[in-house]
């Protein structure tokens, strides 16, 4: 029997491994499909994907099949059944009508072909926020803005419809009546990361962590997959944010934490004994990015990190940072947004010198070292004025 066994084991993994090697996105898309419940099996292997050079691409209500499916050589197309809240039945809907009358051209024309009974205004919200309606032509924040207007106006639709009625301007095509979306600023980019996790269980277009991803570095060479292969009671750093948390009384009534960190890898347990949680209870539970430094346990086949010290990763970038670093290409830098940015550097006046790396056309770049009267007070606002004028990808902190 063991012999069997072994050879039937042998036959699967050479199998697996022949089709990964072989046919790496049919492959990846298969398992996606298959682990499309479990979000940490998902997200240990979109990342896998994308180390593999495999581009992860969005939900889309005019793209997206029920699965996972291969898009071009390198590219899988997230499936609309992974979205949380979304029923067979309102898949159903929305694949049989892209099928029957081509795709869709804006959330007003989504709204009056599907059945609005199966995909409901729950089943609507979760499809913006994940980003699977960005191809209808406008921003999230005006697409979810302008929800009820196109449920109520697809409805009506359907119902003269239905009825044989028809408006006078039906009759004339080149007058159309279909109404306009509110012209809403977009979501700032952490809010409408949140509604993707919020809806599909994960970031899918961005991470929370990913302007921090160059300081992660420079603080630690493990991440939540590589922390799997450390051995048991070593010391350890990592960082992440909170995905999870559950509190717990101890026995002496004293209050500790059970916490899910979530990196830009995956996710790992770490134990907040009481002493610790006493100081970190709060910074736990204020959604910032942490570094944690502890000693590995495995336990029952789990790793898990048993914390010691916890703090900001925030306010580590803001004692540790000397210089700062905007990079903007050349050809956008006209008098007009030079002008701007000075005055924004002008608003947070400091003691740290600042650098503008202008990059030309030809990839060449220039660096300018800005005069002393430019030095820099970092802090939050800081960075988010530069974020909202320039982009995350625009500021380094050295």
């Amino acid at each position: 029997f063991n012999k069997s066994h072994s050879a039937a084991y042998a036959m699967v993994s050479y199998h697996t491994a022949y089709l990964k090697t072989h046919f790496t996105v049919e492959y990846l898309a298969s398992l996606l499909t298959y682990e499309m419940q479990n979000t940490d099996k998902i997200l240990v292997y979109i990342n896998d994907g994308r180390e593999r050079g495999v581009k992860i691409l969005p939900p889309d209500v005019n793209e997206s099949w029920r699965d996972f499916s291969v898009e071009g050589s390198m590219e899988i197309r997230f499936g609309l059944a992974a979205i949380k809240g979304v029923g067979e039945a309102a898949i159903d809907s929305i694949m049989e009508t892209r099928e029957q009358g081509g795709k869709f051209q804006s959330l007003f024309d989504f709204c009056a072909r599907v059945d609005l009974r199966r995909v409901n205004k729950k089943v609507l919200e979760a499809l913006i926020k994940c980003g699977a309606c960005d191809g209808l032509g406008t921003t999230r924040a005006s697409l979810l803005a302008g929800l009820d207007a196109a449920v109520e106006w697809g409805t009506k639709r359907r119902e003269d419809s239905r009825r044989g009625q028809a408006s006078m301007f039906d009759l004339l095509p080149a007058l159309e009546q279909t109404p306009s979306l509110p012209e809403t600023p977009e979501w700032p980019e952490g809010e409408k990361l949140a509604y993707e996790k919020e809806a599909l269980g994960f970031y899918i277009t961005g991470h929370p962590l990913r302007r921090y991803q160059a300081q992660m570095q420079r603080l630690t060479a493990l991440d939540t997959q590589k922390i799997q292969e450390v051995p048991d009671k070593s010391e350890v750093s990592l960082c992440g944010m909170v995905a999870a948390m559950k509190e717990i009384m101890t026995k002496k009534g004293a209050r500790m934490a059970f916490v899910t960190l979530e990196d830009l890898k995956g996710t790992v347990e770490v134990v907040v004994f009481s002493d610790l949680y006493a100081q970190v209870g709060t910074l736990l539970k204020s959604e910032v990015p942490l570094f944690v430094k502890g000693a590995v346990d495995y336990n029952d086949e789990s790793v898990k990190v048993l914390a010691r010290e916890i703090s900001s990763l925030e306010q580590l970038k803001l004692q540790k940072t000397r210089e700062i670093h905007l990079t903007v290409p050349q050809d956008l830098m006209s008098e007009a947004a030079l002008r701007e940015l000075k005055a924004l550097l002008e608003k947070y006046p400091g003691k740290l010198p600042a650098y503008l790396h202008l990059l030309g056309s030809d990839r060449k770049e220039t660096v300018l070292a800005l005069p002393p009267d430019l030095e820099i007070e970092l802090s939050e606002a800081f960075l988010q004025d530069v974020e909202r004028m320039l982009g995350a990808s625009a500021l380094i902190l050295n």
